[in-house]
């Protein structure tokens, strides 16, 4: 009985040690956001500029240089604010940069001489309204990858073949100085003026945005799962034992 009495009380100061731990490694997450933008340019196509922007995982708007279209409850709330028009003149300066980029490239009598595709991705992740991880990732004709960080302003390559495609545009300072802004300026900006928007939704009209998501390849989210799982372990065995 003493056995069992001792082998009882381990597994509950076990389970005790493992709650602490799980809020010290998940706590603050409900204050942490991904904003995800996926848009393709085609310089000398109609529209030559679309893409999506998402948010914790939930799609939110699809646009393009012209206009927005709503995709979720959320997205309909900051349809048509100045907030939403002025966030999206921000992305379309971008695109501009951008196509220009790829004008200058198809005017050159080189190997890059074509009519270009760009798909651009922006993964960015802010907890309480600060940067701390963000990268922009470039695909050129569905072969050329190559990426910026805007925090330390740095340019680097996935495949050695982008390398003299990924200098031309490290070479491009307003280009650099735009993606930069946007990822460390204006969506930290614009998405605490969405969330406040957002939380002025009625709650019989609207769904809760997913502060629990998180990307794949999000390093934050397997401590917190993993001690999760040790913790509904040890109290299965806590209650069979």
């Amino acid at each position: 009985m003493e056995l069992e009495a001792a082998t009882k009380l381990i597994y509950c100061h076990l389970i005790l040690l493992l709650t602490l731990l799980s809020v010290c490694l998940c706590a603050g997450l409900d204050d942490t956001y991904y904003i995800y933008f996926k848009f393709t340019i085609k310089a000398r196509s109609t529209p030559w500029f679309e893409g999506q922007c998402s948010v914790n995982g939930e799609p939110i708007l699809w646009y393009n240089e012209s206009n927005f279209t709503p995709l979720s409850d959320h997205g309909k709330v900051i349809y048509n604010t100045k907030a939403c028009t002025d966030f999206g003149q921000r992305q379309k300066d971008i695109g501009e940069e951008m196509r220009k980029q790829i004008l200058n490239m198809e005017q050159e009598a080189d190997k890059t001489m074509g009519c270009h595709t760009l798909q651009v991705t922006m993964e960015s992740q802010y907890k309480k309204g600060e940067l701390t991880d963000s990268s922009w990732k470039f695909t050129m004709d569905g072969q050329y990858f190559f990426y910026f960080n805007p925090k330390n302003k740095t340019w680097g390559v996935m495949h050695e073949e982008a390398r003299g495609i990924m200098e031309k545009w490290k070479n491009n300072r307003e280009l650099q100085k735009l993606l930069a802004m946007f990822s460390m300026g204006d969506s930290p900006h614009y998405l605490k003026e969405f969330l406040k928007l957002w939380k002025e939704m009625p709650r019989s009209t609207s769904t809760t945005l997913d502060t629990t998501w998180f990307p794949s390849s999000s390093t934050t989210q397997s401590p917190c799962i993993a001690v999760r799982i040790i913790m509904g372990v040890s109290f299965l065995v806590f209650i069979l034992a």
